[in-house]
């Protein structure tokens, strides 16, 4: 197995604001957390990992595929096809229908169905296809679903989706591969209003005080966390959060300023962040 974190090799995020950010990118072995509020840009981080991935290692890649697990019915096809175009241009040698053989999207419906894909069906594909990455956007929609669900199906829902991960972290180190779980958030109001302009992380209680300008457009202090991080935060190896500022602060001509932020990580400390806006060509920092 690989002790993650012990090799130099990492999986960039394909721009080198954002790599720099997390020193270099994502370690294989690991499992991490893309959590934050919706439209943020989790997925369109996802996206260009996919992407990412398929590099060799001197150009920050890891020379492999990636498995796309979707739980959203609706997944951006027309906006992958965009930025596979996009990415070809941008390094030669590297052809869009080349990236596109390499990616592999599955839609799961249920959680029936997405535990039976990573508990028998995921690690074969890998192995089979060179697989280096897995996405699962999102990993705590589908057990989230139902509404009010009874206590013993809760109960089992929750057993499920810790098997799910307890599978892909084996998985992971097994196969030095990256894993990134997308999760939502959980808004929870504050006591105390906060002014400060920027993030104030509380790694020990996993809570993220996001920056003023999304405050004010809520017209209270709020605090965020991932959905079920009781149940998820044990096995991630990094949680990381994007955030995005409201409408109101962005200039017509320029896409909504974004961030992501370390929550958590071994090797990171909380709190470090960078900027990146989303273009037609892909995520792009800021420094």
């Amino acid at each position: 197995m690989l002790d993650a974190g012990g090799s130099g090799t990492r999986l960039g995020l394909g721009d080198p604001v954002l790599d720099a950010a997390l020193g270099g990118g994502l370690i294989p072995g690991t499992v991490n957390e893309l959590f934050g509020p919706a439209s943020a840009g989790k997925t369109q981080l996802a996206l260009q990992l996919a992407l990412a991935v398929q590099l060799p290692p001197q150009h920050g890649g890891l020379g492999g595929g990636a498995m796309y697990i979707s739980t959203d019915k609706n997944f951006p096809l027309r906006r992958l096809d965009d930025l596979r175009g996009a990415f070809a241009a941008r390094h030669p040698g590297v052809t869009a229908q080349g990236l596109a053989d390499r990616i592999f999207v599955l839609r799961v419906a249920n959680l029936e169905t997405q535990h039976h894909v990573v508990m028998y069906q995921l690690e074969q594909h890998m192995r089979r296809h060179a697989v280096r990455l897995v996405v699962i956007d999102s990993i705590a929609s589908i057990v989230r679903s139902d509404v009010d669900p009874g206590l013993v199906e809760q109960h089992e829902r929750s057993q499920c989706l810790a098997e799910m991960l307890l599978a892909l972290k084996r998985i992971a180190m097994q196969l030095e591969a990256v894993v990134v779980c997308v999760n939502q958030v959980i808004w929870k109001p504050l006591s105390l209003h906060r002014t400060t302009n920027s993030a104030i992380l509380r790694p020990t209680e996993r809570l993220v005080v996001t920056s003023d300008g999304l405050e004010e457009s809520l017209g209270r202090a709020c605090s965020v966390r991932p959905a079920m991080s009781e149940m998820v935060a044990p096995y991630m190896n990094a949680s990381f959060l994007v955030d995005r500022d409201p409408p109101s602060e962005h200039s017509g001509k320029l896409p909504a300023l974004r961030r992501l932020i370390v929550a958590y990580s071994p090797v990171l400390a909380s709190g470090n962040a960078c900027q990146f806006r989303i273009h037609a060509h892909g995520i792009v920092g800021e420094t």
